[in-house]
């Protein structure tokens, strides 16, 4: 990891999209920026669309769903929604100052940047009360029929464009969100449309941005993620350091996996097979030995 040059950089790589949607001035112009993987690449599309794993069937399917949202999709804030968390709680504080952090260094006043976060937040606070108490699930569905649902919001469109086009059905999480969506996504609506797609790609890219960015970053992810606080790398070792540490937390398998190939453990298996096998023999003479 070229730590120097992130530094140089700064925010440098994330001000071009912001600017760009910062830009935009009506709906159309938001769809073709959505609809460009140039553009928009990295922002999160308010519907994604993507393949998974369906354990029933034992097969690939293409889902539909909303992206994921800003509270209530990770560890430390699952059960938690827009409309029910604390602004005094340590997982807001932490995920409007990584907000915050990133816009105030592209140009945002202070002011403006917690603006952009509340607009995103308002947006997804409107699509659960318009989704509220209705009885919803899953459901598998043609794009002639799911299309219809999402109003102006170019969902057939953005399938073709991410490779999804030739798909003869989609699982959709929750139709009814898909509804709320396509309700929301009007011109009227612009300014926290735009303020959701910023704040959503901050919240993405900041963890590949300069040590600055980093720093929160890793704040945020222990708060609303790991449930712990994490100490920042210029307090406890390096950026690289850090990563190692986040890496086998959230992948210990596949941590291990490229430690074994990177280092001959064949003396180390030689000495632990051995060990056990002498534990074992020690074992059944101490059993044997029993009345």
């Amino acid at each position: 990891m070229d730590t120097q040059a992130r530094d140089r950089a700064g925010c440098e790589p994330a001000r071009r999209v912001i600017e760009d949607l910062r830009s935009i001035s009506d709906l159309d112009g938001l769809s073709a920026f959505l609809l460009d993987p140039d553009r928009s690449a990295g922002v999160p599309t308010l519907i994604r669309v993507n393949n998974t794993m369906d354990y029933n069937e034992h097969r690939w399917v293409t889902y539909v769903s909303m992206s994921e949202a800003t509270f209530g999709s990770t560890v430390n804030t699952l059960g938690m929604d827009v409309l029910s968390v604390d602004p005094d709680s340590s997982q807001y504080r932490t995920r409007a100052a990584l907000v915050r952090n990133i816009l105030m260094r592209v140009g945002y006043t202070e002011e403006e940047a917690k603006e952009a976060f509340e607009g995103r937040l308002n947006l997804e606070r409107k699509i659960l009360r318009l989704t509220e108490g209705k009885e919803d699930g899953r459901r598998t569905m043609s794009m002639d029929e799911l299309e219809p649902l999402a109003g102006r919001f170019p969902l057939r469109r953005l399938a073709e464009v991410r490779g999804y086009g030739k798909a003869d059905v989609f699982r959709v999480n929750e139709p009814g969100t898909i509804v709320a969506i396509g309700e929301l996504y009007t011109d009227e609506n612009l300014d926290q449309l735009r303020n959701y797609f910023i704040c959503g790609y901050v919240l993405e890219a900041s963890g590949w941005l300069d040590t600055e960015a980093f720093n929160v970053w890793v704040a945020d992810y222990g708060v609303n993620v790991l449930h712990c606080s994490l100490t920042m790398p210029e307090r406890n070792g390096t950026i690289e350091e850090t990563g190692v540490n986040l890496a086998t937390t959230i992948a210990p398998t596949l941590v291990g996996q490229v430690y074994v190939e990177a280092y001959n453990l064949a003396p180390v298996k030689e000495f632990v097979t051995t060990l056990s096998k002498q534990a074992v023999e020690s074992h059944k003479e101490i059993v044997s030995a029993c009345p």
